[in-house]
């Protein structure tokens, strides 16, 4: 988790674009603003965590946050 902190500390002081590679929605979630997320190289959705929970575009969508663990807290504000 402080690791975690320390690279969303340091991703925000940049000021730039940073892209990270992950498949672990709520480390996506704690450490980025904009969440893409993709099946087989193709984009299936795209927007914050919250769009992806609350507004799944697809089945896929909705299994792959069904399988996340963690992710409320994530959003709650209680870290990764």
């Amino acid at each position: 988790y402080a690791l975690q902190t320390d690279l969303r500390d340091i991703f925000r002081s940049l000021g730039k674009t940073v892209v990270l590679v992950t498949h672990d929605l709520g480390e996506a979630a704690y450490l980025g603003d904009h969440v893409v997320l993709l099946n087989a190289g193709e984009i299936i959705q795209r927007g914050s965590a919250r769009d992806l929970i609350e507004r799944p575009a697809s089945p896929f969508v909705e299994r792959f946050i069904t399988a996340q663990r963690g992710l409320a807290d994530v959003l709650a504000g209680r870290g990764a």
